[in-house]
């Protein structure tokens, strides 16, 4: 669960078949049995005049194969919808307590902004969660220390059954 953002419950209906109910802040609904969870978390910041840092963490249900891999087929995706792409680094780390890869990059937007990002990929079950920490190029230095803390923060927690 994130904060924020969706959390699981399993209710029975009237009829005594089970559904997921999701939670994300104070909104909550029921989806049917086996519904794939794609969800998209996005909150941003509104302290910069150059580009408003965020953070935006993905699902990708049913990821098979080794997380590095599934980190780096992002990769062209990325460069091909921005410009400018540089991959600054590539490296494993442990995140939300389990083993975890961990890409940064660097790029023009679409809106022309220069900016960093670095994605934490990280599994929760058969699921890849993605989150993905972006500022200006130019306040890298000054934000580090808050993107640091919030991808410590991240953490993966039992779903019910």
């Amino acid at each position: 669960m994130f904060a924020g953002g969706p959390s699981r419950t399993a209710d029975p209906t009237r009829t005594g078949e089970r559904v997921q109910r999701l939670h994300f802040n104070d909104v909550s609904f029921e989806v049917p049995p086996g519904w794939s969870d794609n969800s998209v978390v996005t909150l941003a910041g509104r302290d910069s005049k150059r580009f408003a840092p965020n953070v935006v963490v993905t699902r990708e249900a049913g990821v098979e194969g080794e997380l590095a891999a599934y980190a780096k087929d992002q990769v062209p995706a990325i460069a091909k919808a921005t410009k400018k792409h540089e991959l600054i680094s590539e490296r494993e780390e442990t995140i939300a307590g389990q083993q975890g890869f961990v890409l940064e990059h660097r790029f023009i937007t679409p809106e022309r902004a220069k900016v960093r990002q670095l994605q934490y990929f990280v599994r929760s079950g058969g699921d890849v969660v993605v989150m993905s920490l972006t500022c200006a190029e130019q306040e890298v230095k000054g934000r580090a220390n808050m993107l640091q803390r919030m991808a410590a923060s991240l953490s993966i927690e039992d779903r019910p059954a």
